[in-house]
């Protein structure tokens, strides 16, 4: 069943950059179909220095007033709990109908440390209140089809959506596409997909948008950089980095640096552990390093001291 335009089209980001550092954030949309956008939010209860920040999901009405509390527990297992981890980053991104049944669903990423295809939480919302609706990932199969299906393998390397943009007037989706094929190279690419009944496709005609191509020229210029010099070689032999660059803000560029291992460097080389998350400003004199522990951005300095090391030493 198709919802109505005004359901549909209610669904408005407020706040685009969960799961960045920035804390608590909201999206809106109309859950009920009563033609008043409900406002889904969510907001930071605990830190532990063990694991990062958690935060509880709550649904107010158009008032404000309160309807529907998720779970505000320290357990980072839990559907319903979402936060800033060591391991990873779990953070609301979308509110809409992502399989064209009517229900209008919020799709979270579940935390991950590697690269890998990203799993997704998938909340949906029925009888007042948020369900567990799916746990998977969106892997391109088969690979070269521009067809993502709802996947529980354990694949490491291949073509999946990781990371979901907004919901379009047509009911079709901006996403963020990742290829890894092994290696020090990964491409990302912002494209548009079409729900199907197991997934996703590409729409025809879509063109491919690369908003790493400015960033392709801000990984050399990252890999020029002395502190990236200094990290590079402290790592053991057989193990390097590989930089991912996001430049779609225009005062700062995301950097993700990560670990990547030979087959003989006695790492396991199906994994590539995240170094550290950082941001460039626009006339790149400024680097940041995105602390998981008190989920702030902080100085390189901090960066190279949380890994026992001191950037300003020769």
């Amino acid at each position: 069943m198709r919802v109505s335009a005004l359901v549909l089209f209610t669904v408005l980001v407020l706040s685009a950059k969960s799961g960045s550092g920035q804390g608590d954030g909201q999206l809106m949309a109309d859950l009920d179909g009563d033609g008043k956008a409900e406002i889904i939010s969510w907001h930071l209860f605990a830190k532990e220095e063990e694991n990062g920040t958690f935060y509880q999901l709550r649904v107010s009405d158009s008032t404000g007033a309160v309807i529907w509390e998720g779970a505000d527990l320290k357990d980072v297992e839990h559907p319903m709990v979402f936060g800033e981890w060591h391991f990873g980053i779990s953070m609301p991104q979308l509110v809409g109908d992502i399989d064209q049944d009517g229900k209008i669903e919020l799709v979270a990423p579940e935390p991950q440390s590697d690269v890998s295809p990203t799993w997704f939480r998938v909340l949906e919302w029925r009888h007042g209140r948020f369900y567990l609706s799916r746990s998977a990932a969106l892997l391109e199969t088969p690979k070269g089809s521009g067809k993502f299906v709802w996947t529980g393998g354990e694949e490491y390397l291949g073509t999946w959506i990781s990371k979901f943009f907004v919901e379009n007037r047509d009911g079709t989706f901006e996403v963020q596409v990742y290829t890894y094929d092994g290696g020090a190279n990964a491409d990302v690419t912002t494209e548009t997909v079409t729900p199907t009944e197991d997934g996703f496709e590409r729409k025809a005609g879509a063109m491919q948008q690369s908003p790493n191509k400015p960033a392709g020229e801000l990984e050399d210029w990252v890999k020029q950089q002395r502190w990236y010099v200094k990290l590079s070689d402290s790592l053991p032999k057989g193990v390097s980095l590989i930089v991912e660059t996001y430049a779609d803000d225009p005062e700062w560029s995301d950097v993700e640096i990560r670990e990547i291992h030979a087959p003989d460097s006695g790492y396991d080389p199906n994994v590539a552990p995240m170094i550290g998350q950082f941001r460039v400003s626009a006339d790149r004199k400024r680097v940041q390093w995105f602390n998981p522990v008190d989920a702030s951005w902080s100085s390189l300095p901090a960066f190279f001291e949380s890994r026992g090391m001191n950037l300003l030493a020769e």
